[in-house]
């Protein structure tokens, strides 16, 4: 009989997407996976994974015997990443589960059954994700960029430009036209778009996982700590701090030291006119390829 592993993992979205090179190794190693995480759900279309939202009290207790006795297929990943942030979060996976991966990059037919064609548009269509929980931390957010008029040059320019919007009450969209994501469709939606722009947040993994041409603000967070399936297009303003982030164990990262009440992290400081460029300049040499 196939032994179950336990993989546990929360906090983000993006920190459960990682956990998908793990998830692949048992499964070809003819393992029963289950994976206990508040989005547990992306993985909801592959038959051999089965997804725990939320525990019970009895495996909630389970889970902690296991933990206690140190249960070799009970992996728990909480707290991996964060205490070694200087790892790539696959390669902090793989060391607290004590497994050598061949690959960091997740299989999209982990979260796909069927792929999509991305929806019609003169030159494409961009997913613009520009609002994220994550944005509470100044150094994690864009500042200085004017979202509508971006979007509006872009559609100048022949492509469809679409916000991507989360379900939880109280986001408005910024720009005119959006649609709202949930974590049961997020993979879905994404796979109807030929292009990504956004934070680096959840769906920002997600554009990754499917290999979507993506232009990706990355904040005070090192890029080369994060898996480029797809071409990426990282923009990160000049600073002699870059990737501090990764600088202070825990779940929010390492405070800006030049932030004050005039100045915004330099890290993620943009101008409009300077994104347009660098942005329409991507997915011109993108479609061209």
């Amino acid at each position: 009989m196939a032994k179950t592993v336990y993989i546990h993992r929360d906090q983000g979205m993006g920190d459960v997407i990682w956990i998908a090179p793990l998830v692949s190794h048992y499964l070809d190693l003819g393992c029963k996976v289950t994976v206990v995480s508040r989005f547990a759900n992306i993985f909801e279309q592959h038959p051999r994974i089965k997804r725990v939202g939320k525990a019970s009290r009895f495996l909630r207790l389970k889970l902690r015997l296991f933990k206690l006795l140190r249960v070799p297929t009970y992996i728990d990943l909480n707290n991996s990443y964060e205490q070694e942030p200087m790892l790539h979060p696959v390669d902090a996976y793989s060391k607290r589960a004590g497994v050598h991966l061949v690959s960091r990059l997740p299989s999209a037919q982990l979260f796909l059954k069927h792929r999509s064609e991305p929806e019609a548009g003169e030159k494409g269509s961009i997913a613009f994700h520009i609002q994220a929980p994550s944005q509470k931390l100044s150094y994690r957010n864009v500042h200085g960029v004017d979202w509508l008029k971006l979007a509006l040059a872009m559609e100048e320019l022949g492509y469809s430009c679409v916000e991507l919007v989360a379900a939880e009450a109280g986001t408005k969209p910024i720009l005119s036209k959006y649609v709202v994501h949930g974590v049961d469709n997020l993979f879905a939606q994404l796979d109807s778009f030929s292009y990504f722009v956004g934070l680096d947040s959840g769906p920002s993994h997600v554009a990754q996982v499917l290999g979507k041409p993506s232009v990706i603000f990355y904040g005070s967070v090192n890029p080369n700590l994060r898996s480029h399936v797809g071409e990426t297009l990282a923009l990160q303003q000049p600073c002699d701090l870059a990737g501090c982030y990764h600088a202070t164990k825990g779940y929010e990262g390492t405070p800006c030291v030049y932030e004050n009440d005039q100045t915004t992290p330099p890290c993620c400081t943009f101008t409009t006119d300077d994104v347009l460029l660098k942005v329409s300049a991507f997915f011109s040499e993108s479609t061209e390829h």
